[in-house]
């Protein structure tokens, strides 16, 4: 796609604008980016290579404190927790590309652990009583001693005799 105002180079800056609920979209070419007054400086290079983007979407619209997605773009940071709410649709976009077109953080706990020790014997006990109510005493028997033979390995053996 070429530029939208010199119609030369190609459009590497998306430039969304939302003004009284009405957007306004427009496909620049780096310099004639910077001739209406967008910067790039490290962090939206760096944006950039993250994202396979010079710079994907820059809104004017601001937040209550004052900060737009210039500003976001050029620090990094946003101003306010309002922030969050008023630029949610471009933010959206950049977490969307960052993980893999997911929108929920899925946190970094490995999906395979292993279960501890208070997990099981709550589990045990859990199962132990369904097997008592049916009526399943063998059943039950094994899992009172995998139970007592936990607790004995977790708080020792004169534990349970007191």
């Amino acid at each position: 796609m070429l530029c939208e105002s010199c119609k030369k180079n190609p459009a590497t800056v998306h430039s969304v604008v939302i003004k009284n609920g009405q957007k306004r979209e427009q496909y620049l070419c780096a310099e004639c980016a910077r001739q209406v007054g967008f910067k790039f400086d490290s962090f939206p290079a760096l944006l950039g290579m993250l994202f396979g983007k010079e710079n994907d979407i820059i809104s004017a619209h601001k937040c209550s404190c004052g900060t737009d997605m210039v500003q976001f773009y050029e620090s990094g940071l946003l101003g306010c927790p309002n922030c969050y709410n008023e630029h949610r649709e471009e933010l959206l976009g950049i977490i969307k590309r960052a993980q893999g077109g997911r929108t929920e953080h899925t946190g970094r706990i490995p999906s395979k652990r292993e279960p501890k020790e208070p997990d099981i014997i709550a589990r045990l006990k859990a199962e132990l009583a369904q097997a008592v109510n049916n009526e399943e005493y063998e059943r039950a028997a094994e899992l009172r001693d995998q139970i007592k033979s936990l607790s004995e390995r977790k708080t020792g053996p004169d534990a349970l005799n007191q």
